[in-house]
């Protein structure tokens, strides 16, 4: 995800002229942002009868971050693709929709 980032912000010109905290402060709150875009694709893209499943999961487990990704694993074959495809959409919001 790091490489990521700095290619976005390599791209914005943020790595040549911000001074180095801001630059961090910049990745951590992309970080964030990218995190929450994913989950929320992610999600959308499970089928009707398994988000049920997982709102249980989350309200039992709400703190076991490792019971979500397995939850998430086994019911989207395509989670790779979708991710990946969450990718691309952050980077085009980011850089604008003409990049």
């Amino acid at each position: 995800m790091d490489e990521f980032l700095d290619n976005l912000l390599a791209q914005t010109g943020a790595l040549q002229t911000a001074d180095p905290e801001v630059v961090e402060q910049l990745k951590a709150d992309m970080s964030e942002r990218v995190a929450a875009l994913i989950n929320r694709r992610l999600i959308d893209a499970l089928p009707d009868d398994k988000v049920t499943g997982l709102e249980t999961l989350l309200d039992e487990q709400p703190n076991n971050v490792e019971a979500y990704q397995q939850f998430i694993n086994d019911n989207l074959p395509n989670k790779q693709e979708i991710v990946n495809a969450t990718l691309l959409e952050f980077r085009a919001l980011y850089l604008g929709a003409g990049a």
